[in-house]
């Protein structure tokens, strides 16, 4: 489920809020890659790359106009 919901996050470059197992939360721009068990992620800080068995919960942000 995590795995779907952010490949097509990606597949449409869209913004991601990942809330972690750890309580952490982490938003950017999803990204598409070539590991198929991470999630990377575009933030203010750079790229990220987030094991998918760390995601607790994804949420795509769509900006409505």
């Amino acid at each position: 489920m995590i795995e779907e919901e952010y490949t097509i996050a990606a597949a449409y470059r869209q913004n991601v809020k990942l809330h972690l197992h750890n309580g952490e939360v982490i938003t950017g721009k999803a990204e598409l890659s070539g590991d198929l068990h991470k999630a990377k992620i575009r933030t203010f800080d750079g790229v990220t790359w987030i094991p998918f068995g760390d995601i607790e919960k994804i949420q795509r942000l769509i900006l409505l106009h």
